[in-house]
């Protein structure tokens, strides 16, 4: 239960490996997509593609913490490739991490969001003690691999 989680978190140290900014992602046919950046009193307007599994809160979380106001999400799916091909089609606006801008194409513009320094972090949690030279390694890579600049 949540005892046990609390337990094996104290267990461990957390090393960050990168820290993404979030970008605004909307079709380049969108009225907004010639704009520098988002506005957020006219985002207030616009539908929103959540990334997160259907009936998952984090994705409508990210996005209201991006923008500062609850959005109206018209699709939310775990599946980046559908959200990309939501947002490119028109169907709405998405929050997403600078790395994960590799899946849409070139029919997307993305944005940083005006007023806002909000970023998504990737994290790897290792256990404090007893962490061996395999884990210890599979850290550093993923760590360099991410552009981190943590040591263990």
């Amino acid at each position: 239960g949540m005892a046990n989680s609390l337990e094996r978190l104290r267990n461990c140290t957390t090393c960050m490996l990168a820290r993404y900014p979030l970008v605004l992602v909307r079709p380049k046919a969108h009225r907004l997509a010639a704009r520098e950046a988002g506005e957020v009193r006219e985002l207030k307007r616009e539908p929103f593609i959540a990334y997160a599994e259907p009936g998952e809160k984090h994705g409508r979380e990210i996005i209201r913490g991006a923008v500062g106001f609850n959005p109206e999400i018209a699709y939310s799916s775990g599946d980046l490739l559908f959200v990309s091909a939501l947002v490119e089609a028109g169907f709405g606006l998405a929050v997403m991490p600078t790395a994960m801008l590799r899946v849409f194409s070139g029919a997307v513009s993305a944005k940083p969001m005006a007023g806002t320094e909000v970023g998504f972090g990737l994290a790897a949690a290792v256990r404090k003690a007893g962490m061996d030279a395999a884990v210890t390694n599979l850290v550093s890579i993923a760590m360099k691999e991410a552009g981190g600049a943590a040591t263990l």
